[in-house]
């Protein structure tokens, strides 16, 4: 094992501008001093993730990685709530608001990919809406209604915090640096 991360942080090292290849050299020679076994093949194992992270960095940029990252944690939200939806034994206006719901992250999850800007003003609309909401049924206005206000009430709420969530990782993945210049 120790011999094919050798390899793999040859092929890596190859991969990186000339000077941030110096530290994988370096690592190379130095785990030849570690003895082998386990010790050495974790030390070889991180060297080749700390790598691959610096590939992701300079060709890819930590901002879009972060998109992408994103991007695809949303999407799994969305299909694990939709299977859940679909499976779940609920009354038909639960699963109607669930089916409401859910396809909104993943629409946030192609605003994550495509544009950051536009996920910002998606997710303060759609948070400042979802508050709204909260507050009007918080009210009592459908007191007398047989919809199960409590659990449109806490699904609002929620819906609310995770859409200022991903405002906030919205801002943070404008402010990251491209980071191809380190």
């Amino acid at each position: 094992m120790s011999q094919i991360l050798d390899k793999l942080l040859g092929v890596l090292q190859s991969k990186l501008p000339e000077t941030k290849g110096v530290g994988l050299s370096d690592l190379r020679a130095e785990a030849a001093h570690i003895p082998a076994g386990f010790t050495r093949v974790s030390f070889q194992w991180s060297g080749v993730l700390a790598a691959i992270g610096h590939i992701l960095r300079f060709r890819v940029g930590a901002q879009k990685m972060g998109q992408i990252l994103l991007a695809f944690a949303l999407t799994i939200f969305f299909w694990t709530g939709l299977i859940y939806t679909v499976n779940a034994p609920h009354d038909g206006e639960i699963k109607l608001v669930l089916n409401f719901v859910f396809p909104l992250y993943q629409i946030a999850a192609v605003f994550a990919v495509t544009s950051l800007g536009i996920l910002k003003r998606f997710t303060s609309v759609c948070s400042v809406l979802w508050a709204m909401v909260w507050v009007i049924l918080s009210l009592g206005v459908l007191g007398s209604s047989s919809l199960p206000i409590d659990f449109l009430r806490a699904i609002a709420i929620e819906a609310a915090c995770i859409m200022a969530g991903l405002f906030i990782a919205a801002s943070f993945l404008e402010w990251i640096e491209d980071g191809r210049h380190a």
